[in-house]
């Protein structure tokens, strides 16, 4: 599977509870999320053993309790939605702050995908250190 493939899963997970964007926003209605996606190497004592992807969302609203209430539908859904079944999900981190009015929850999980290739061309091929 590629980040591609997890990143439409995630939207068509979370679709119909909250409006979801890639990467960032340009909207004026709340509530809304945007979620982002990283892929690293999983290092083992032979080299790259694989590849974890962090699947990170923020859900923002000007009510704490709708916050919190799409928070814990968009953490159901992502467990439970069959678009997500392909994929090893382990939640990783649940975070909540407010500035100026505005509630942030946040949420991570971590997906392990073995089959990726690498998110650049030679990272992982022991040629040193990589950005």
């Amino acid at each position: 599977m590629n980040g591609k493939k997890i990143g439409e899963a995630f939207e068509a997970a979370v679709a119909g509870i909250v409006p979801c964007y890639l990467a960032e926003a340009e909207v004026n209605e709340y509530p809304y999320l945007v979620y982002n996606q990283y892929i690293q190497p999983v290092q083992t004592k032979d080299g790259v053993g694989g590849y974890d992807s962090i699947l990170a969302c923020t859900i923002y609203s000007q009510d704490p309790n709708e916050a919190e209430d799409i928070a814990a539908a968009v953490a159901a859904a992502i467990m439970t939605a069959e678009s997500m079944r392909p994929f090893g999900i382990h939640p990783d981190s649940i975070d909540r702050d407010c500035s100026q009015g505005e509630w942030e929850f946040s949420l991570s999980w971590i997906i392990h995908q073995n089959d990726m290739a690498p998110a650049v061309p030679g990272s992982g091929s022991g040629s040193g250190e990589g950005a």
